[in-house]
């Protein structure tokens, strides 16, 4: 079967958080967003910079999803609807999943 590569990224401000919580997060909340297997989902993770002190970090998570190339329309198609119109609820996913990872 042929794959193919389906590409996007996210940025958001939260403080408190490492690399590893950050990554572990986005990537349960991906799995689930997009219904993709764990293991075909990579995550990369880029901590801004802080523009004051006591402000949030700013956080860049990028991704790749390795899939079937008949299922790429699909996920690409539920990666723009999680973006737009389903935005609030990944955001509170992900808000739920960072919470999960630093307790």
């Amino acid at each position: 079967a042929t794959v193919t590569k389906v590409t996007g990224s996210m940025s958001f401000q939260a403080a408190g958080l490492t690399e590893a919580q950050v990554s572990a997060a986005a990537k349960t909340t991906l799995v689930s967003t997009l219904g993709v297997a764990a293991t075909d989902l990579s995550v990369a993770v880029t901590k801004g910079r802080r523009l004051q002190e006591g402000t949030a970090d700013s956080w860049t998570v990028t991704y790749e999803a390795v899939v079937e190339a008949t299922a790429a329309a699909a996920l690409k198609t539920k990666a723009e609807t999680a973006a737009a119109a389903g935005k609030a609820a990944f955001e509170a996913a992900l808000t739920t999943n960072l919470k999960a990872e630093v307790e």
